[in-house]
């Protein structure tokens, strides 16, 4: 017995050593592997997107004052008109007939006013005689205003009627083409409460409007003068240019979202572009031709807390030891980002930078010790633990490998 002592007892100790040795390596975690992107030169450009609609930059919309029946159409879609030019006639035999009236009261008006001034004229002489009072003289006067009034009325009911006449003719206001007719031969209008529209004419299709609706979060960008650049639905693989002329202070609401009309001119010398075609509209709202880029995943990326290494974390941030608030958490260092530069060894470092415009994928570094050719981690990938699959026994039971059968580790 004292022998198998003596031979047990080595055994035990070499065993609770290679225990006590070992123990550290197993538990001891495979490095962190990082996910890393370069810091670039080159351009970088901000836009905003929107939807929009072609419009010409100036059309008039034509109706009519007067109700009638069109007699006749002289233009159709497409048509190109000038100023001054008949459009279309409503039938004026109406209207000629109230003139015709109108004429008639207006003599009729002017044969009592000469009465009336006869009249006056003989009073004022028999007053001067003594021969009528002067309550006669002044009822003559009376009624010699009276005439004159309604011979200025009569007048003005001409005037109007004459007006009325001339309406009848539509007639183009500008240079332009036709887009919309509205009117047919034999059509009766009615102008009651609103003009009824017959004619939409555009003054020229080789400049047009482009009015697109932008988000308010991206309003502020939006200034007078940028470039924008579209496509329409037609030509979907075909560019179009232009430049942003105005910016409404109009809101927009719909649903609860709010927007502003931002219309841009659009040069269109070829007539491609049409009245109504709906635009996919991007608006560069800053250009950088020669910019320090780095990937956006750079600016979200943080490292994971570690219960084991948080005071180094810490420590390697530049906060307190011990604490495990991040650096960009820190107030004094408002406006500013930070980035985590990758290193030969040891733990990526973290760098303070200020950013500009970004393009949603990458951004502008304006100021920091970041440097071209610098590798920033993105991401990182923690190692998978390998674990020992269990055999299974032909019955369906989990036996672990090594174990006594029917046993449970």
């Amino acid at each position: 017995m004292a022998l198998k002592a003596r031979v047990l007892i080595p055994i035990v100790l070499v065993a609770a050593a290679a225990v006590v040795v070992a123990g550290p390596w197993r538990t001891r975690k495979a490095p962190i592997r990082y996910r890393a992107a370069e810091a670039t030169r080159g351009g970088l450009q901000s836009r905003v997107s929107a939807t929009g609609t072609l419009n010409p930059v100036d059309q008039v919309e034509l109706g009519t004052q007067v109700s009638g029946t069109i007699q006749r159409i002289n233009v159709d879609f497409n048509s190109r008109v000038h100023a001054g030019e008949i459009l279309a006639q409503i039938d004026p035999s109406f209207f000629r007939a109230q003139r015709s009236q109108a004429e008639a009261n207006l003599q009729k008006a002017k044969v009592s006013v000469q009465d009336a001034d006869r009249t006056l004229k003989r009073s004022r002489e028999l007053k001067a005689q003594g021969l009528v009072s002067q309550a006669e003289l002044d009822q003559a006067e009376t009624a010699f205003q009276s005439r004159a009034a309604d011979a200025s009325q009569a007048q003005a009911q001409l005037e109007l009627a004459q007006v009325n006449l001339e309406h009848t003719t539509i007639i183009s206001p500008i240079n332009g083409i036709v887009i919309s007719r509205n009117v047919d031969v034999g059509q009766t209008v009615a102008a009651s409460l609103q003009a009824p529209k017959l004619f939409q004419i555009a003054r020229d299709l080789t400049e047009m409007q482009l009015e697109a609706r932008v988000d308010e979060a991206d309003i502020g960008q939006v200034r007078d003068g940028q470039i924008v650049t579209f496509t329409v639905d037609s030509y979907p693989e075909q560019p179009f240019e232009g430049r942003v002329f105005q910016v409404r202070a109009e809101p927009i609401v719909e649903s609860g979202v709010v927007s502003y009309t931002v219309v841009v001119r659009v040069k269109n010398p070829s007539q491609e572009l049409l009245p109504g075609m709906t635009a996919n509209v991007t608006i560069v709202t800053a250009d950088r031709g020669d910019a320090l880029r780095i990937p956006n995943a750079a600016l979200r990326y943080r490292p994971k807390p570690e219960s084991g290494d948080r005071r180094e974390r810490g420590s390697a941030m530049g906060g307190p030891k011990g604490g495990g608030r991040d650096a960009a958490e820190r107030p004094q260092d408002a406006g500013a980002k930070t980035v985590y530069l990758l290193q030969k060894s040891g733990p990526p470092k973290p760098l303070r930078v200020r950013t500009g415009i970004t393009d949603g994928t990458l951004t502008e570094v304006v100021e920091g010790p970041l440097k071209e050719g610098d590798q920033l981690v993105v991401g990182e990938t923690d190692p998978t633990q390998k674990s020992v699959a269990p055999t299974t026994n032909p019955l369906g039971g989990g036996t672990p490998r090594g174990g006594p059968r029917g046993m449970r580790l």
